[in-house]
């Protein structure tokens, strides 16, 4: 478990955008703030006996592993790396809070989301997807290009050119109602000529 090198302090903004539904007391649902916090006033009533699910969470500000500007009460986001249920797709989450929906598409987030997503591509550990959820809305974002996909939708990243590790597509399953039997419908494309 990574070490805290910030407080939280006047931030609980990870109290209201992540959905909690892990089968605990608490059941939260997502852009709710949890009945335990108290924003601008303490932060978590039961902090000493919160679940288990809020004692391991990282948000990436906290770690330190981002500058000042991405505090979660200031940028309106919330960074925390996931994985997939039910297979071990690797995320890099990020949460914004649907009252500053386009924030993630602001100076200076949208070029350092960017450039996370390409890491998230070259990462040697595995690949690493950074989605973008905004209420009920979800990005994959691509080095060059963000696929809107449906909640729980499930999606496949394609390589295009197996020679190419630039050259990736999103996938989802084809509906038949669109005749395309089961197969994979491409829904948007990475390039590598493509530029930023």
């Amino acid at each position: 478990m990574t070490t805290n090198a910030r407080e939280c302090g006047d931030c609980s903004l990870c109290c209201r955008l992540l959905l909690i539904d892990e089968g605990i007391d608490i059941d939260k649902p997502a852009d709710v703030w949890c009945r335990h916090c108290r924003p601008g006033n303490g932060g978590c009533s039961i902090y000493a006996d919160r679940p288990q699910i809020c004692r391991e969470f990282q948000c990436a500000w906290r770690c330190g592993d981002l500058g000042d500007h991405w505090k979660p009460s200031r940028s309106k986001m919330v960074i925390y790396s996931g994985e997939q249920r039910g297979d071990d797709g690797k995320f890099l989450n990020i949460a914004v809070d649907p009252s500053s929906s386009n924030r993630w598409r602001e100076p200076p987030y949208y070029a350092a989301i960017k450039r996370l997503a390409r890491l998230g591509f070259t990462d040697e550990t595995g690949l690493i997807v950074t989605r973008v959820i905004v209420g009920d809305r979800h990005w994959i974002v691509l080095p060059h290009k963000e696929v809107e996909v449906k909640v729980n939708e499930a999606f496949m990243l394609v390589r295009r050119e197996p020679e190419d590790s630039n050259s990736w597509a999103v996938a989802v399953p084809a509906t038949k109602k669109a005749g395309k039997g089961a197969g994979l419908d491409p829904i948007a494309e990475h390039r590598k000529e493509e530029t930023t």
